[in-house]
């Protein structure tokens, strides 16, 4: 059973502005609305082996190992 969050949709713009662009990586610029529906997260981290269990393969590049 996991934990879960309810998080509000809506819209939000997200890049980076004109003044930012000298910042910003290519796929930063230009900004952009982008609208998200209402959607469920889990209010805590899970591990690499909760996920595997779940979604039936892992696909991390750091099995087993800790990125502290």
């Amino acid at each position: 059973k996991f934990d879960m969050v309810r998080i509000e949709g809506g819209n939000i713009e997200i890049g980076a502005t004109k003044e930012e662009k000298i910042y910003a990586e290519n796929n930063e610029y230009p900004a952009h609305n982008v609208s998200l529906q209402t959607f469920y997260m889990g209010r805590f981290l899970i591990t690499q082996n909760i996920w595997k269990t779940v979604m039936g393969y892992n696909r991390s590049h750091f099995k087993g190992t800790s990125i502290n």
